[in-house]
C-alpha cells in the first residue's frame, strides 16, 4: 500500500554472492537450531512518493538492524538503491550477505520487485518469479516472489519473500499467491524441509473470507493468534490520512512438510525512532518477526512485541 504517483525509473542493483554454496553456520554465532527472521515492507520508493527523506530514514532503520536480532531479513518495497546502499553500510559486519532485489536483471521501464534480503549465513537461491498479472501502480513494478534455501546447524530450510498487489483487487491477489505455490512452493518442495512464506500478502486478517482462502491456496500454517495491527491507519504517521484502517497485512506463515516438531514464536514490532522533526515511525509498515526452533514439540505461541520510543 503506498501513495499513488505513476514512476517512470529504473533502478539497477547488482546481488552480491547470489549464488553461495551452503556453508554451516557456526554454534558460536547462533543458538542451536532456532532461526530468527525479520519480514519488513520498509516503503523505500523514490522520495517524491513518500514525501520523507528516504536517507535519513534507511540510516534510522539500520542503525536498528545492526543489533543484529535477527538471522534473516527480509525486504519488500526496498525499490531505492540508494536507501539500500545507506543500510547496508550500517549492517554489513553482521549481515554480509545480500541478495536481490529479484527480478532486477535487463533493461526495463519498470521497477525491480523490491524484494531483498540480508543475511548473517549463506543462502542458496532457488528461483525467482514475475507475476503474470498486476494491476493499479504495482504494474510500474515488476512485482513476484524469491525463493532461497539454507542450513542452520542441522536445519535446513526454505525462505520465500514476496510482495501482493495492493489495492482492490483479491482476485488478481489469488492469481499471484496460486502461482509462487505452483511454479515455487510445491516444485521445489522436499520432504523435511520447512519452508518459510514471508511478505506484505494485502490480505488482512480481519477479512475472514480472503484470509482463509490465502492460507488454504498456500497450504500454510498461521502461528499467528489475536489480532495484530502492521499496517495502522490510525497511529503510524507514514500512512496516508485517507486510510484510517488498521489492518495484519504481512506476515510470516510456515509449510512444515511432514517436519512436525517446529516451535514458531511471532511478533508485531510497532518500532518508533525519532529519526526527523515530524516523524517517529521508519515505515508505513511495521515489521513482523517469527523465531522458529526444531525442537521435539510442536504448539504455536504468540507475543506481541512493542518498541517504545528511545528517550
Amino acid at each position: 500500500m503506498y501513495k499513488k504517483y505513476i514512476v517512470f525509473m529504473v533502478l539497477f542493483f547488482l546481488p552480491l554472492a547470489a549464488q553461495n554454496k551452503y556453508i554451516y553456520a557456526s554454534r558460536d554465532h547462533f543458538a542451536g537450531n532456532e532461526l530468527k527472521i525479520l519480514s519488513w515492507n520498509i516503503y523505500m520508493l523514490p522520495s517524491i512518493i513518500t514525501q520523507t527523506n528516504n536517507s535519513d530514514r534507511a540510516k534510522a532503520i539500520g542503525e536498528y538492524l545492526g543489533k543484529g536480532e535477527f538471522d534473516v531479513i527480509l525486504f519488500q518495497e526496498a525499490f531505492s538503491a540508494e536507501s539500500r546502499r545507506i543500510i547496508f553500510s550500517l549492517v554489513q559486519d553482521t549481515y554480509p550477505y545480500e541478495y536481490g532485489p529479484a527480478n532486477s536483471g535487463g533493461i526495463s521501464l519498470r521497477l525491480n520487485s523490491g524484494l531483498w534480503i540480508l543475511s548473517k549465513m549463506p543462502l542458496r537461491k532457488i528461483d525467482e518469479i514475475e507475476f503474470k498479472q498486476s494491476r493499479g501502480f504495482d504494474a510500474f513494478a515488476r512485482k513476484g516472489a524469491i525463493l532461497m534455501e539454507g542450513i542452520l546447524n542441522n536445519f535446513r530450510f526454505q525462505i520465500l519473500n514476496t510482495h501482493l498487489n495492493a489495492g482492490d483487487y483479491d482476485e488478481l491477489r489469488a492469481s499471484q499467491y496460486r502461482q509462487i505455490r505452483n511454479d515455487l512452493l510445491d516444485k521445489y518442495r522436499t520432504e523435511d524441509v520447512v519452508q518459510i512464506v514471508c511478505g506484505d500478502f494485502n490480505v488482512d486478517k480481519n477479512d475472514g473470507h480472503n484470509f482463509k482462502r490465502l492460507i488454504n491456496d498456500l497450504a500454510v500454517r498461521d502461528y499467528y493468534a489475536g489480532w495484530q495491527c502492521s499496517y495502522d491507519g490510525e497511529s503510524n504517521d507514514l500512512v496516508s490520512p485517507k486510510y484510517k484502517k488498521r489492518s495484519l497485512i504481512d506476515y510470516i506463515f510456515l509449510r512444515n512438510n511432514n517436519s512436525d516438531n517446529i516451535h514458531v514464536v511471532s511478533n508485531v514490532h510497532r518500532l518508533k525512532r525519532n529519526w526527523s522533526e515530524h516523524h517517529y515511525d521508519l515505515s508505513d509498515h511495521y515489521p513482523v518477526s517469527a523465531t522458529v526452533t526444531l525442537q521435539t514439540e510442536s504448539r504455536p505461541v504468540f507475543a506481541e512485541s512493542v518498541a517504545g520510543m528511545p528517550n
